[in-house]
């Protein structure tokens, strides 16, 4: 009886060393399940020194799921087996708040023993569209919400290294894009729902030029309804044209602004009624945002001012000079135009394209 009985202990040694892939894979199924998850897998095939399990994917109730083509139940001389995945990927498809919720207690449903060497990210939601982050990490020592990645892809645009830190409020969540920008996410009211996004002052091209910028979207809660957004730039020490004391037409500073729309062209947003401000001038136009791999902003708008009101306003100079001499007549004006280009291929250095038409006894320019 002792003698069968060693044996016993002895053979179910051996086919947990030899086969250990269904007691890890129970194990981790009650462990999944213990914390609201559910494990599928689709295909266990044995080897020698280890098992190789195809199609395994651990989901929660919502489809929040960490899936993982491949996973490897390695045999170890002593100890439990171990279980190593190569390559994760996380998808996620609620609001950005449900989702991160959703994020932090799928990490929850994973074993400690389970080992994931590399993860990547999907989440696929109409209030942003399709995000894609590989190589997603956690940046160690820098909170429990900091986190990396290789790559980051919104759309069409891409962009490598991006790190972020994320805080969940109430009914917002945070996004801090380093110092250089953040994102806001405001939860619908029951009529919509918003990203606000803040780039606080920085440089805008060359030395001196300074800006700040602030991006609304709103997401309707009918999907029936497009989005909308806007956005607003404040500019100090702009750059100005090589024309002799520019600044004395055009100022030092200025701001745009627009309503931006969708449209018909999925990689195009229409910048709308957009207005560009200057020391002297109100300018009027239209634009739009090109989304390609290297987005691109392409913007005109012109005004016009009477030679009367410039002769008012403008400071003591060559052109203010020029009007006085000319003697303005009423109804009489001058044109001021501007085309605009950014594109994340020049590195958002601005190309600003400034136009004076003649008239009020000054020279086109």
């Amino acid at each position: 009886m002792a003698a069968l009985l060693a044996c016993g202990v002895a053979c179910g040694a051996l086919l947990y060393y030899f086969s250990p892939s269904r007691a890890v894979l129970e194990s981790l199924e009650a462990t999944v399940r213990s914390r609201g998850g559910v494990l599928h897998v689709e295909k266990v095939r044995r080897g020698v020194l280890e098992d190789v399990v195809l199609g395994a994917r651990i989901e929660l109730g919502d489809g929040t799921a960490l899936v993982a083509p491949e996973a490897r139940i390695v045999r170890r001389a002593s100890g439990a087996p171990e279980l190593r995945v190569p390559e994760a990927r996380v998808e996620l498809h609620r609001d950005p708040i449900a989702a991160y919720s959703g994020f932090r207690t799928l990490e929850g449903a994973v074993p400690e023993g389970l080992v994931v060497e590399r993860t990547s990210l999907v989440y696929e939601h109409r209030s942003v569209g399709r995000l894609a982050l590989d190589g997603l990490r956690r940046v160690a020592g820098a909170g429990p919400d900091s986190f990396a990645a290789e790559r980051a892809r919104l759309g069409p645009v891409t962009w490598p290294n991006p790190t972020f830190t994320l805080k969940a409020k109430d009914r917002a969540l945070e996004v801090l894009l380093g110092p250089r920008a953040t994102a806001r996410y405001l939860a619908s009211d029951g009529r919509a729902a918003e990203w606000l996004v803040q780039l606080p002052r920085q440089t805008f091209g060359r030395e001196p030029a300074r800006f700040t910028a602030t991006f609304s979207w709103i997401v309707p809660e009918d999907a029936a309804l497009d989005g909308r957004g806007s956005f607003r730039v404040i500019l100090d020490q702009w750059p100005t044209p090589a024309w002799p004391e520019a600044t004395a037409l055009l100022g030092n500073s200025g701001a745009i602004a627009a309503p931006v729309t969708l449209s018909p062209e999925p990689s195009t947003l229409r910048l709308e009624r957009v207005k560009v401000e200057t020391a002297h001038f109100s300018l009027d136009g239209s634009g739009t945002i090109t989304l390609t791999e290297q987005p691109r902003l392409e913007l005109e708008a012109k005004g016009r001012r009477a030679c009367t009101e410039l002769l008012r306003t403008i400071p003591s100079s060559r052109y203010r000079d020029a009007i006085a001499a000319h003697g303005p007549r009423e109804g009489e004006s001058v044109e001021l135009s501007l085309h605009l280009e950014l594109s994340m291929r020049d590195g958002f250095a601005p190309r600003l394209d400034w136009r004076l038409s003649a008239g009020c006894g000054l020279a086109a320019l």
